[in-house]
């Protein structure tokens, strides 16, 4: 049967392709899936999935925290390779984060009734043995192609059942379509636009520090896997609000610095 795997995001894909065609991992191809659902609307994100929700959303993102890369092309060709998994057996390889639980509830809805056999590489039920410095897997991008090796033993069927519990959370989230999502334990739960502010703003010095050192720290820090991304977006509203003061040109975040207001 036709192996694929999937890795959250460039990275963890870029180490499954290494391991695929260096180290002998078993499997035809690695795919990304590259959305990031912890924050913006899901509504529209079903089995019939419009993707233009989402690209609007990143693109008033990436209007203030700029990306400089196409939006649209980075859903295409995504979505290109998705369309192609039919009749196969699927192997994600899951974080211990909100990102890769989100994105397998999102596949599983999104890719239901194509005849594919379900498995799983749960990175967060590792040894401490088999962790990097005994950091939580957040995703498979900490790791190296030698180690994918090693933690393909792990891969485990996911029956229906468990295919059908990661599509009532997927469900659960379009209904609320909050504007974050977190994972607080077990849990996965919608929270404010304004969740990660307070945290990112205890981040915020007294003396003028360069933004990319101050979201380094913020990111370094977090309980809840905050991206470069998130914080700096929330940067912006904090600067926006006026509790916090810049210096510079809000272009990269290592062109302009910030203070407490």
């Amino acid at each position: 049967m036709k192996k694929i795997h999937i890795g959250y995001g460039d990275s963890a894909t870029g180490c499954l392709k290494e391991a695929i065609k260096l180290h002998g991992l078993l499997g035809d191809k690695a795919i990304p899936s590259r959305d990031d659902f912890t924050q913006g609307p899901i509504s529209e994100c079903d089995a019939e999935m419009d993707t233009s929700q989402r690209q609007n959303y990143w693109k008033m993102i990436d209007s203030e925290v700029n990306f400089e890369m196409d939006v649209d092309l980075f859903y295409q060709e995504s979505m290109v390779l998705l369309d192609q998994v039919l009749g196969c057996e699927v192997v994600i390889w899951q974080g211990d984060s909100c990102h890769d639980i989100l994105a397998s509830a999102w596949l599983m809805t999104y890719m239901e009734n194509r005849k594919l056999k379900w498995s799983i590489i749960d990175l967060s039920r590792l040894s401490p043995e088999e962790l990097n410095d005994g950091l939580p897997a957040v995703n498979l991008a900490m790791f190296s192609p030698d180690q994918v090796i090693d933690l393909y033993k792990n891969k485990q069927n996911i029956d229906e059942a468990a295919q059908q519990m990661y599509r009532d959370l997927w469900v659960a989230m379009m209904l609320e379509n909050g504007a974050y999502r977190i994972k607080n334990g077990n849990e996965i739960l919608s929270v404010s636009e304004e969740y990660h502010d307070d945290y990112i703003f205890s981040h915020i010095p007294n003396e003028w520090t360069v933004a990319s050192k101050v979201i380094g720290q913020a990111i370094s820090n977090s309980s809840h896997t905050i991206t470069d991304t998130t914080a700096e977006w929330r940067i912006r509203q904090l600067i926006r609000s006026g509790k916090v003061e810049y210096q510079g040109e809000l272009t990269e975040m290592d062109q302009y610095s910030l203070k407490m207001a």
